[in-house]
């Protein structure tokens, strides 16, 4: 059901609300359906999930993917044949985000302690280039789970 899966590589480092830059971010995402502007929705990810939505299970009990398999898929609330569904990661996600797990362009080590603090504003700023990136300019509705629910609030602003 993907319909397509990558990361954006900003070009550019991303002003963060507390006055660093952060150098060349990556915000990675997937697509149920295809995304067209103003007919997308958003979904935004908890703290300790991923941007694989519907990913397969893992192993172990930790499950950062397929938390969402009860919300998006045919005949659900995010039926991605009639809603296309896109989930980006967020700034500070450990899966192909930008995070203190990632590496540090300038130095080629990870980020670690070095990773300048990141708000929801910053988390609503990495989603929205990346949708703009994937060319979309508006979207149908933001939907998320958990604290980040915020971040939809801090988005809309952006």
């Amino acid at each position: 059901m993907i319909q397509a899966t990558g990361t954006h590589l900003f070009s550019v480092p991303l002003p963060l609300e507390e006055g660093e830059l952060l150098g060349n971010p990556q915000v990675a995402w997937e697509t149920y359906g295809e995304p067209s502007d103003g007919k997308a929705v958003v979904v935004l990810h908890d703290l300790s999930h991923s941007h694989r939505a519907l990913g397969p299970v893992e192993d172990g009990a930790y499950q950062p993917s397929g938390w969402a398999r009860a919300l998006i898929g045919p005949g659900l609330a995010l039926d991605p044949d009639s809603t296309p569904v896109v989930v980006p990661g967020l700034l500070g996600s450990p899966f192909g985000t930008t995070s203190p797990a990632s590496l540090d362009p300038a130095t080629g080590e990870r980020w670690g302690l070095t990773l300048p603090p990141l708000t929801v504003l910053d988390m609503a700023r990495g989603v929205s280039a990346m949708l703009r990136a994937l060319g979309l300019k508006r979207v149908r509705a933001l939907v998320g789970v958990g604290p980040v629910s915020y971040t939809h609030l801090r988005a809309a602003e952006t």
